[in-house]
């Protein structure tokens, strides 16, 4: 009896079988007292608070708690998202007929479309044509030329006879350090060897790279002499030739060098390279190299409509 008496409910006295309504109902003053509303049977009317106040009645309450809505449901809902555009293939890099590869890298690299100098240029390439490409700077003629020399490689190495060692396929030179490792770092996208030869390199890490072998070198045209000059490097097997720059490659400064490698290339090769010219603008020193140093190569002139002008978001600063 001691431990049913402390757990005993208020209906436990009450006979097996009677209904609930027989039981006696919970007071409801405290609970409502405690959340601030009116007691039972009293809605509608204003009730006086502990501290004084007067309750609001609680239909009030409720409206004025319910959200209104502010557009009528029958309007049709508008999104403003951009609509979604379709890719059309036909535009982009798919319409050439590159490699498996190729594409890989592109798509490593996030290009999808090609620039308007890549229209015009890489077809040419791609049927082995040498050409001059004149475009404005920060369209797109590194990849114009890449893509294509990386597909013939690819191409032509079925039989997995290259790289060999000292003979690389493919010569680009670019006037300055900055270049030579920025275009390298777009070919490593692609699964060829290759190696950057330029000042403020390890010499002796360049030398054991070629040694090994590599399917492309990017360089200045100094640093190729040297290791042209150590038989580190041998333009026997080279089928295609970059000079990048050319404004600048073809200038005095740079004159002296490139015309010695253009020399030996058709010194040592069997059959003519590929030569493939760029520059932003075409000086009076690039149609003299062209007409003395390539006068032999019949070379396609490949002009973009905005040759020779300035890139609007380039700042220019005279000092």
């Amino acid at each position: 009896a001691g431990h049913g008496s402390r757990f005993r409910r208020p209906w436990a006295a009450l006979p097996l079988g009677a209904p609930r309504s027989l039981q006696a109902p919970l007071p409801a003053a405290p609970f409502a007292a405690a959340a601030g509303l009116p007691p039972s049977g009293t809605s509608g009317s204003s009730t006086a608070r502990a501290d004084g106040g007067q309750l609001e009645p609680v239909e009030e309450l409720a409206q004025r708690s319910l959200p209104v809505a502010s557009t009528p449901p029958s309007q049709p809902f508008v999104s403003n998202l951009p609509a979604v555009r379709e890719f059309d293939l036909r535009q982009s890099f798919h319409k050439f007929p590159f490699r498996r590869e190729v594409q890989l890298g592109l798509m490593k690299l996030g290009v999808g479309v090609p620039t308007r100098v890549q229209d015009l240029t890489i077809p040419k390439l791609l049927d082995g044509l040498s050409v001059f490409v004149l475009a404005q700077t920060g369209t797109g003629k590194t990849l114009s030329y890449v893509l294509p020399i990386v597909h013939k490689l690819l191409e032509t190495n079925t039989e997995g006879f290259h790289p060999q060692s000292r003979k690389p396929r493919a010569i680009i030179v670019q006037p300055t350090r900055e270049l030579a490792m920025q275009t390298l770092k777009v070919i490593r996208n692609f699964p060829l060897r290759s190696a950057a030869c330029a000042p403020g390199n390890s010499y002796m890490k360049e030398m054991h790279l070629l040694q090994a072998g590599v399917d492309i070198v990017v360089g200045t045209p100094f640093r190729l002499i040297l290791h042209l000059g150590k038989e580190n490097l041998l333009l026997k097997h080279v089928r295609h030739f970059v000079i990048d720059e050319a404004d600048t490659l073809c200038d005095t400064f740079y004159q002296k060098d490139t015309v010695k490698m253009l020399t030996g290339l058709h010194e040592d090769c069997a059959t003519s390279p590929q030569i493939i010219v760029c520059g932003a603008t075409r000086t009076s020193a690039v149609s003299t190299f062209l007409q003395k140093s390539l006068g032999d190569t019949t070379m396609l002139p490949i002009v973009a409509s905005d040759a020779h002008m300035t890139p609007p978001q380039v700042e220019q600063v005279f000092v």
